[in-house]
């Protein structure tokens, strides 16, 4: 087995190297789980990103969406006080 480091010892990078040194020491299973684990958080981090993303381009269309919709019935506006200027 591994050795592990004393609790109070403290040095840059140490909880990652405790980290690394944890999983070196798993079993297979616990090992196999801690994987799945990993694969799990970086599913939901890309989901996350993934509803993120969608939400600032539907904002975004939807912007743009209502500034087009402000400019057409300013256009129409406009042709219609010129038709009546007529």
């Amino acid at each position: 087995m591994i050795s592990t480091a004393k609790k109070d010892f403290k040095a840059a990078g140490l909880k990652e190297a405790a980290e690394t040194l944890r999983v070196a020491n798993m079993n297979k299973k616990d090992y196999i789980a801690y994987q799945k684990h990993l694969d799990n958080l970086r599913d939901l981090a890309s989901l996350a990103f993934s509803i993120e993303y969608t939400q600032k381009w539907a904002e975004k269309s939807v912007q743009e969406a209502q500034n087009e919709a402000k400019k057409s019935v300013q256009e129409a506006q406009n042709e219609a006080k010129e038709a009546i200027l007529e």
